[in-house]
């Protein structure tokens, strides 16, 4: 494989920055892994181990762009 950029990070360029995510996954390490992806994609990111609370967090009115499971 070549030196360039992984596959993946070529459709980052879709997301716009400063979208807001919220994070909900009970593993600690894939809760890291998709924080970091998410970052390095320009993601504005809140993280939850469970959904019970991330509920809270969800009733508000436009807290999120998009919630990642």
């Amino acid at each position: 494989m070549g030196g360039g950029s992984p596959r993946w990070r070529r459709d980052l360029g879709a997301i716009e920055v400063g979208v807001r995510a919220l994070i909900v996954d009970d593993d600690v390490e894939m809760r890291e892994l998709l924080r970091l992806v998410a970052d390095d994609a320009g993601l504005e990111t809140t993280m939850c181990d469970s959904a019970e609370d991330a509920l809270p967090l969800l009733e508000t009115a436009g807290a999120f762009d998009m919630v990642i499971l």
